[in-house]
C-alpha cells in the first residue's frame, strides 16, 4: 500500500474518532429524569464586632443588641484592672541583641589522633548523641576535641554528661557551647 493512501486512512479515521467523541457533547439533550446540578455555597455572615464596658460586676459584652455576663473568671482575665502584672511580675525578654542564647555542649575527650576521634565520634552517633569534633590547639600541639551537644537547657547537658561516665566511662565537662 502507497505511504500517502496509509496516511489518508489515518487522518480519516482520526477525524471520525473526534466526531464521534464530541458530537454526543454539542447535541445532548437532557434526559427526562436527568436533574440540573446546582452550585449554592453556604457562607456565614461576618461576625459582628462585640463592645463591652467594665463594671463592677464584671465585663459585659454586647452582641446584637443582646446583654451577656461574662463569667467571673473570665472577666477577670480580661478586666485589665484585675488582671494588671506589677513591675515585679514583669517578664523580661531571654534572649536581647546585647545577650545570645546560651547553649552548653559536653565536651567529652580530646585527642591527638584523628582516628580515634572518628571511632569516638562514629560511635556516639550510633547511639543516638550528636556528636561532632572541633580543632584547638594548646602548646603549639594540635588536638581534636570531641562534644555532644548542644542543649538549650543546661540540666539536658548534665544529665547527657551522667550517660557518658555511665554508660561509657567518659568523664566530660559540661561548657558553654561556641560556634
Amino acid at each position: 500500500m502507497n505511504i500517502k493512501t496509509k496516511q489518508r486512512i489515518v487522518g480519516a479515521l482520526v477525524i471520525v474518532a473526534t466526531i464521534a467523541i464530541f458530537l454526543p457533547l454539542v447535541f445532548h439533550a437532557k434526559l427526562p429524569g436527568e436533574k440540573a446540578l446546582e452550585f449554592s455555597t453556604n457562607i456565614p455572615s461576618p461576625p459582628v464586632e462585640p463592645t463591652y464596658t467594665a463594671s463592677s460586676e464584671g465585663v459585659q459584652f454586647r452582641f446584637d443588641n443582646t446583654n451577656e455576663s461574662v463569667p467571673p473568671k473570665l472577666a477577670a482575665m480580661v478586666n485589665p484592672k484585675k488582671n494588671q502584672l506589677t513591675t515585679q511580675q514583669k517578664l523580661k525578654p531571654a534572649i536581647t541583641i546585647d545577650t545570645p542564647p546560651t547553649a552548653w555542649v559536653v565536651k567529652v575527650a580530646t585527642f591527638a589522633n584523628q582516628s580515634n576521634v572518628d571511632e569516638l565520634v562514629l560511635k556516639l552517633r550510633n547511639q543516638g548523641f550528636d556528636a561532632y569534633e572541633k580543632g584547638t590547639t594548646k602548646n603549639n600541639q594540635n588536638y581534636i576535641q570531641v562534644f555532644v551537644g548542644p542543649e538549650i537547657r543546661k540540666e539536658k547537658a548534665v544529665q547527657i554528661q551522667k550517660t557518658m561516665l555511665a554508660n561509657y566511662k567518659l568523664k566530660g565537662v559540661v561548657v558553654n557551647y561556641q560556634v
